[in-house]
């Protein structure tokens, strides 16, 4: 079981993507936050095996949020599913340390495939990041 928390301020976005993981038997969401302090929170609590994050964030820098969680004992792996597709964004996330980046653009589906890559321990970046 891969177990995930959503972080997003964007409750369309929660839910999108709340449904999209729900068709995979093999993958659990076990939490959901709108804040960064909840989640920081809730990693604690539920130990996920990957966050998907926005990159856009109203209470914290993205690039510090990351750091502060690879920095713990056992850190998840994070994929950012985000709007924000400027390619030093995309290339700072990486060099920090996510698994994974995708757009909104791009279909639900392809956060699952994103989640099982990254679980398995590979790398995920949509068509538009990847030519970033």
């Amino acid at each position: 079981m891969i177990r995930v928390i959503l972080l997003s301020n964007k409750p369309i976005v929660l839910a999108g993507l709340r449904n999209a993981l729900k068709v995979d038997a093999d993958i659990q969401v076990v939490a959901e936050s709108k804040t960064v302090a909840d989640m920081l929170h809730l990693v604690e609590t539920h130990q996920p095996d990957i966050v998907v994050m926005d990159a856009v964030l109203p209470d914290a820098d993205f690039l510090n949020v990351i750091r502060d969680m690879l920095a713990k004992s056992n850190p998840p792996e994070i994929l950012i599913f985000s709007l924000d597709g400027r390619t030093e964004v995309i290339l700072k996330a990486f060099q920090t340390g996510v698994r994974g980046y995708l757009l909104y653009c791009e279909d639900f589906s392809l956060v699952v495939e994103a989640v099982r890559t990254i679980a398995a321990g590979g790398r995920s970046a949509d068509a538009v990041a990847r030519r970033r």
